[in-house]
């Protein structure tokens, strides 16, 4: 039996392996509740199924995660796969306004772990915090309810928000 402590709270983590035990490097700021060993990878101390201990990497973009098996997002208290997202070409959609939401795998962009159908992989890019942009449409969240929304008379080359 292991134990992690930091300011969040103590985890037992029951059936670690203590010898290859270590805690998963996050953003600085995080706290840093992703441990791993060479069988699994922990959250909060519990087990996440399916994640590979030793291939686990957060590439400073939590919440995402990637193994070599998968793009995974921690998200309402769980880990969760992304279908159809490829670990190898895995990448986040760098802004200003959003603490890493969006990500790039393939022809697809995911926001907070939901793939946006549609979307121009290639040409998308953020606006600011409610609108996004590909060669095709423009893309408004007016709020954390709302789902990502097409404007149908909106420009994609001359639209400039006015937020």
């Amino acid at each position: 039996k292991l134990v992690t402590t930091h300011p969040s709270g103590s985890y037992k983590i029951e059936g670690a392996d203590a010898a290859t035990f270590g805690l998963v490097d996050l953003p600085q700021g995080y706290v840093k509740l992703y441990g791993r060993d060479k069988n699994n990878v922990y959250y909060e101390g519990k087990v996440i199924e399916g994640l590979d201990g030793p291939t686990v990497d957060l590439v400073n973009a939590f919440p995402y995660v990637k193994d070599k098996n998968g793009v995974y997002i921690k998200s309402d208290n769980k880990v969760q796969r992304l279908e159809g997202a490829d670990p190898d070409d895995f990448e986040i959609v760098k802004n200003q306004y959003h603490n890493f939401p969006f990500m790039k795998s393939g022809n697809a962009i995911y926001f907070w772990g939901k793939r946006l159908d549609g979307v121009d992989a290639n040409t998308f890019e953020v606006i600011d915090s409610k609108y996004s942009k590909d060669k095709n449409n423009v893309y408004c969240k007016p709020d954390s309810k709302t789902p990502y929304l097409i404007m149908e008379d909106a420009d994609p080359e001359t639209f400039v928000s006015k937020d």
